[in-house]
């Protein structure tokens, strides 16, 4: 068993990769920005203290979250981020660091996708750290796809550590340029060269 780290830029596919991972692998996994997604949505307490200390823009009457608005927060207003980052991330950090040690007492290999994993160094948390990586023009034309604007997704991309950081970084290095299928081939030969090193 083993506690990997999975992380890649934006349009990368590495929720992608994650599914195909768990599947030859048979391990488990945690999303952190599911997490994220189920905080914002869900926490009164969060809720109360984004609104208080960020804006009451953030959220709708109902209490839905404004995406829009914190998106714009994220990529055009740094102070304001790491305001954010600072409520989110030592709850977000709290749920994975529970679901490894759960992982760990079962004897259970754990998936645990952090985006920033580079740029928090949280990757020393982990046993091995898996990269799913991607040219920029790649990760551009994906996120188009998903409706992004060219300008939104430079934003998000700039935000991150360039693929050059991150694989000097990374213990696993997985390129998808590729198809599916090239995808998949790459997660079945990892799933087994990490079960060989760490056993089952």
């Amino acid at each position: 068993m083993f506690i990997a780290g999975l992380t890649g830029g934006a349009g990368c596919g590495k929720s992608t990769f994650r599914e195909f991972f768990c599947r030859d692998s048979g391990a488990d996994h945690l999303d952190s920005d599911q997490v994220v997604r189920e905080l914002l949505a869900a926490h009164p307490a969060v809720q109360a203290t984004i609104r208080e200390q960020i804006s009451p823009l953030a959220y709708d009457v109902h209490g839905v979250p404004n995406r829009p608005f914190l998106r714009d927060l994220i990529f055009n207003h740094p102070a304001k981020r790491q305001q954010l980052e600072a409520i989110l991330h030592p709850l977000v950090r709290k749920q994975w660091q529970q679901a490894v040690a759960k992982a760990r007492l079962g004897r259970r290999t754990l998936i645990v996708e952090i985006p920033l994993l580079f740029e928090k160094n949280l990757e020393t948390e982990f046993d091995c750290s898996i990269l799913v990586a991607a040219s920029p023009e790649t990760q551009l034309q994906r996120l188009a796809k998903r409706g992004l604007e060219v300008s939104l997704a430079q934003q998000m991309l700039g935000t991150q550590f360039t693929n050059a950081e991150k694989i000097s970084r990374a213990d696993q290095v997985i390129w998808n340029d590729g198809s599916p299928d090239f995808l998949q081939a790459q997660s079945k030969r990892l799933a087994s060269h990490l079960t060989f090193l760490y056993g089952n």
